[in-house]
């Protein structure tokens, strides 16, 4: 099963529409993470195994240069 983490700016009608379609979606403010840095963020979803959507550019950067080395 997917499981997403919607960041606080995604809709929490996203959320519930995610939910109504059977997906295990969260909302960064259910995990009191709405004030959280992004990357404090980006590493809930990654100890969650959960798919990050968000609006937010920054997160391909942490992205990037986490995995830089890596890969």
């Amino acid at each position: 099963m997917l499981r997403f983490l919607l960041d606080v700016n995604i809709s929490h009608e996203t959320a519930k529409f995610l939910k109504s379609l059977g997906y295990d979606a969260k909302t960064v403010a259910q995990f009191g993470l709405e004030k959280a840095e992004d990357i404090e963020i980006a590493k809930k979803a990654a100890r969650e195994k959960r798919i990050l959507v968000t609006l937010d550019l920054d997160f391909g950067e942490i992205f990037y240069f986490s995995m830089k080395e890596k890969i």
